[in-house]
């Protein structure tokens, strides 16, 4: 046991400074900035619940489905920013429900 232990102390180093050396040339887009980014249109609200249904369409190979965001307000605002990976869209909402 011991014997894992100074090895996993001895890697783990290692495999970081790795790891930093691959990612560090990445150029981030705006989009990347975006995600997960604490903005003035995600501060204003706290999730509490997500709830996903998937309809899967192997004959057209297609999916349909619906997502459920029960949200608390924390302060007074407007507008509320998702983030949707391309070609994700909203196209109805049922605010107020």
């Amino acid at each position: 046991m011991k014997k894992y232990l100074l090895t996993s102390l001895i890697l783990l180093p290692a495999i970081s400074v790795m790891a930093q050396q691959l990612f560090a040339d990445r150029n981030y887009t705006r989009q990347d900035t975006l995600r997960g980014s604490i903005t003035k249109e995600r501060v204003w609200w706290d999730l509490l619940h997500y709830e996903l249904t998937v309809s899967v369409n192997p004959d057209d190979q297609s999916i349909k489905g619906k997502n459920t965001v029960q949200y608390k307000v924390l302060e007074p605002n407007q507008i509320m920013q998702i983030d949707l990976q391309s070609p994700l869209v909203i196209d109805k909402s049922f605010a107020g429900r």
